[in-house]
C-alpha cells in the first residue's frame, strides 16, 4: 500500500466520522428537550431551561469555531448578513401582531 492510498482511506474515514458526529450533534436538541419534557417542565419552565440550553450549545459552537482553523471573518460577514432578512421577518411579525387584536393572531398561528 503506498502513501497516496492510505491517505485516501484516512480521509473518508475522517469525512465519515464528521458525518457521523454531525448527526449525533443535531440529534442533542430533541433529545434534551424530550429531557425536560419528562421532567414535568412546561411553560415557562420549559421554554427557560430550553432557551438556556440552546444559547449555551450556540456559544460553545462559536467557541470551536472561532478557534478552528477554517475560521474566517468573511464568513461570519456572510453569516450575519443572511440574519437581516430574519430580522425583517421578525419585525413585520411584530407588527402585525402588535397592531391586531389578540383573538385574531393567535388564529393565524
Amino acid at each position: 500500500m503506498n502513501l497516496i492510498t492510505v491517505s485516501r482511506v484516512v480521509d473518508r474515514a475522517h469525512t465519515s466520522t464528521e458525518w457521523i458526529l454531525g448527526g449525533i450533534a443535531a440529534m442533542a436538541g430533541p433529545l434534551v428537550f424530550i429531557f425536560l419534557l419528562a421532567k414535568g417542565l412546561r411553560g415557562q419552565a420549559f421554554t427557560k431551561e430550553a432557551s438556556l440550553y440552546l444559547v449555551v450549545s450556540a456559544g460553545l459552537l462559536a467557541i470551536l469555531l472561532i478557534a478552528s482553523d477554517q475560521f474566517s471573518w468573511l464568513d461570519v460577514a456572510v453569516s450575519t448578513a443572511a440574519l437581516l432578512p430574519v430580522l425583517l421577518g421578525m419585525s413585520i411579525g411584530h407588527r402585525c401582531a402588535t397592531g391586531s387584536p389578540l383573538r385574531r393572531s393567535r388564529g393565524w398561528c
